[in-house]
């Protein structure tokens, strides 16, 4: 798999399909979808998610990122963080031990950016791949894994194919 530890290394590749396009967020659109998320994203921990990714947030919207597709927009479109979050947080020394062991999936900080061709998409089938990034509560800086996860060819819809056309004029 080429997921990255974001502190040891300078570029994010897709796991799949071929690197094509490369973009840093820092220089994309960042967009909101209406209605999305399209359900209460507090009880699995959205912000809690958004704000610990924002600890790396300087390093990962800077790093060189690579997609199959070309992409000039980007959006949350999904955030999960372990319930007890903040409380993990506080424990500084428990989280220490913990990373000492296999850490359990359920202790990890999801955050999926949906990446978009056009720069201004209004719906989340627009995406043609996520930008997937996890980290632990209290992690040090760059300490997150990420990875782009972008459609197969035989994937993509007709409204795709048409906006990876359109971003290509």
């Amino acid at each position: 798999m080429n997921e990255l530890n974001i502190g040891t290394s300078g570029v994010i590749r897709p796991i799949n399909g071929e690197s094509k396009f490369s973009f840093s967020l820092k220089n994309l659109r960042l967009i909101t979808l209406q209605d999305w998320p399209p359900y209460d994203p507090t009880p699995v921990g959205w912000y809690q998610a958004e704000k610990e990714m924002n600890k790396h947030w300087d390093l990962l919207s800077s790093i060189p990122i690579w997609c199959p597709y070309p992409v000039q927009a980007y959006c949350v479109g999904a955030a999960q963080a372990p319930s007890l979050v903040d409380a993990l947080s506080r424990s500084g020394g428990v989280i220490s031990s913990l990373l000492q062991d296999s850490i359990d999936e359920y202790l990890k900080v999801h955050v999926r950016y949906f990446l978009f061709p056009l720069a201004e998409p209004m719906y989340q089938d627009q995406a043609v791949g996520q930008l997937i990034c996890e980290t632990l509560p209290d992690s040090e800086r760059g300490e997150v894994r990420a990875w782009v996860d972008a459609l197969h060819p035989n994937e993509l819809s007709e409204t795709n194919r048409r906006d990876i056309k359109n971003a290509l004029v």
